[in-house]
């Protein structure tokens, strides 16, 4: 939504002009007076108040804080709430718009988010004194700034919705979950603290008792770990959790906490994690469940134990959604799956409508299976790759699964098996076992089961796709505002050719990707193609050797570059700290057109100005 909505921005005036946009407005037509309006300008307060509700809030200051006494006057003087997204934006012009509309207005501020908390000075940013903030994303944030950071948000009486990802791994993770859930209205809450896994424990808690409903933690944490969490949370109705175990782990011994409240749960079990200690969970915390997701590896399988526990323990369980993964390499192994697959045929699971499906997976020492369920309407996840088998218990017909945002397929053949349909799919991931022949075929291969126009990320895993044939698959996703790719050889085309190709033009002048990641070492050569093909870039990240990293900055940083005028971050998805040491001097050294600041958080190294 974001590259679509910023793309509409960037043509509002032309709003009155587009006829799947307008509105005629018409008054009665006995009235000497009446007339269309055609013009912005002559719209309601009212109505242009409804307009900037679709659009991001910057985009609006943008267009018309300077344009006129009147739109400038609208913006200053609403009460409205503000909805504030510090998306990559240069120094210069975040300071102006921090001048000009965030420090004017902080008590109309209640929707922060800070995708690159690490581009911005802490200090000028100063959430402590937004109080009227109620929901605060940050992201990408430096975690030495947490632990102070969460002992001001206590002065933040509103804050009802928290989402923390941290840029580096943080060691003392009780520490911040403790200062989270001492915040007094908290609601929702979504935590990632990198992926150093420990095992401090939290203590169990007596009388700190946080008013959160819905938890989702990104970090893989051992089921004692979560069962000292959830003492503190006696009100969640919903939680989202990565369960994990570390070999020979000896567990303390921490009582399991009843979750009377909680409906919805999602566990994606890891290393370790046995089916007796799954159950121990779902029976003592979760037993009022209604809505269970569970992805697991192989000893979950057991058709005949969920069928005892769930008629025996989790009576309120409407909604059964599971993702198996077996690795087989034996006859007996495939044998005992195909049992369990007929044994989730049963009429215990058909009386339910709990269906499931299956799929293989061929490599050279082994075969993966998966048994999921087929009600896949609810996943916002959709894998097509290697072999598609026959549904159990279901039909031919063409379904379509509008939950489904992100689709990820294995290659071409799958694609020709495939008869149902995403029509929500906002991001594609191609992965390597794709033929060349495929993408002169994308519309018809790819229209047929989701939209190319709707598509705003792209991710490209194959090694060998051209640069002008990445151009031509850019000409049916015209919303695309990420794209990763790992590849772009020029096959003998000079860089003067590719730039005087009509398609090249067309989509420099037409496309909304910001984001770009390019995953092979990158020359300058290539770099000057990207921003020319790209020129509405925010962020651009490659991989690069360290000689060619000062003359692709003085290339970027280069005064009155049209083509580079979004750009305000860099980074190495592939460094290391003496890279990091040869920028610092560089900086120390003025050699560069712009002040920039350097951050290093392993393996990435990034440059913001």
């Amino acid at each position: 939504m974001e590259g679509t909505k910023r793309c509409r921005s960037d043509s509002f005036h032309d709003l009155h002009n587009t006829d799947d946009r307008k509105k005629q407005l018409t008054a009665t037509q006995n009235s000497d007076s009446s007339k269309n309006i055609t013009q912005f300008k002559d719209l309601a307060n009212e109505l242009i108040y409804e307009i900037f509700e679709y659009l991001d809030y910057y985009y609006v200051y943008k267009g018309f804080f300077n344009l006129n006494i009147r739109l400038h006057s609208l913006l200053m003087q609403s009460t409205l709430p503000l909805k504030i997204n510090l998306f990559t934006m240069s120094q210069t012009t975040f300071h102006r718009y921090n001048q000009d509309i965030i420090l004017p207005n902080t008590h109309r501020i209640h929707t922060l988010r800070i995708p690159n908390h690490f581009m911005f000075d802490h200090d000028t940013l100063a959430l402590s004194q937004k109080i009227f903030l109620q929901t605060l994303v940050l992201e990408n944030i430096e975690s030495y700034y947490l632990d102070d950071l969460l002992d001001q948000f206590t002065l933040l009486l509103q804050l009802s919705s928290l989402t923390i990802i941290a840029i580096n791994a943080i060691d003392n993770k009780s520490s911040i979950y403790q200062k989270i859930f001492r915040l007094p209205s908290m609601k929702y809450c979504k935590v990632l603290l990198g992926d150093l896994y420990s095992e401090d424990i939290l203590p169990y808690a007596i009388n700190d008792h946080s008013p959160i409903e819905h938890l989702i933690i990104v970090d893989r944490i051992n089921p004692q770990q979560l069962n000292s969490l959830l003492s503190y949370v006696p009100h969640l109705r919903r939680l989202r959790v990565d369960l994990t175990q570390q070999d020979g782990y000896k567990a303390p011994n921490i009582p399991y906490y009843t979750l009377k409240n909680l409906t919805h749960a999602s566990l994606k079990l890891h290393h370790y994690i046995t089916y007796i200690e799954l159950q121990e969970l779902l029976i003592n915390s979760f037993p009022f469940v209604e809505v269970l997701h569970i992805s697991a590896m192989s000893e979950a399988l057991d058709a005949n134990e969920w069928k005892r526990l769930i008629s025996m323990h989790l009576l309120d369980l409407r909604i059964f959604d599971v993702f198996f993964t077996l690795m087989l390499s034996s006859d007996a192994e495939k044998i005992a799956f195909d049992e369990q697959v007929n044994l989730f045929r049963s009429s215990f699971w058909i009386e339910r409508q709990w269906f499931f499906d299956y799929r293989l997976r061929q490599t050279e020492y082994s075969q993966g299976r998966f048994l999921y369920s087929i009600n896949r309407y609810r996943r916002k996840d959709y894998e097509l790759s290697y072999q598609l088998n026959d549904t159990i218990c279901g039909n031919e017909t063409r379904d379509v699964f509008k939950s489904v945002d992100h689709v990820e397929i294995g290659n071409e053949k799958v694609i020709e098996k495939f008869n149902d349909y995403f029509p929500n799919a906002t991001k594609l991931t191609i992965k390597r076992d794709f033929c060349a022949a495929f993408y002169r075929s994308i519309p018809t291969n790819l229209d047929r089961i989701l939209s190319l126009q709707k598509l705003q990320t792209l991710i490209i895993k194959r090694n060998d796709l051209s640069l002008l044939k990445l151009i031509e698959l850019l000409t049916y996703t015209p919303n695309l505002h990420r794209l990763t790719f790992r590849t772009m050889p020029l096959y003998n085309e000079s860089k003067i050719s590719i730039e005087q190709n009509e398609t090249f033009q067309s989509i420099s002048k037409t496309n909304c990707l910001i984001y770009v990641t390019y995953q092979q070492s990158c020359t300058l050569e290539e770099v000057e193609l990207l921003v020319m093909l790209f020129p509405r870039l925010q962020h651009l990240a490659i991989n690069t050797q360290l000689d060619n990293v000062e003359p692709i900055l003085q290339f970027l940083l280069k005064e009155n570059n049209e083509n580079t005028r979004d750009l305000a971050l860099f980074s190495l998805i592939y460094a290391n700290r003496p890279w990091f040491d040869h920028l610092d001097r560089l900086f120390m050294l003025k050699t560069l057109p712009q002040q920039c600041k350097a951050t290093y958080m392993y393996p990435h190294l990034f440059v913001c100005w």
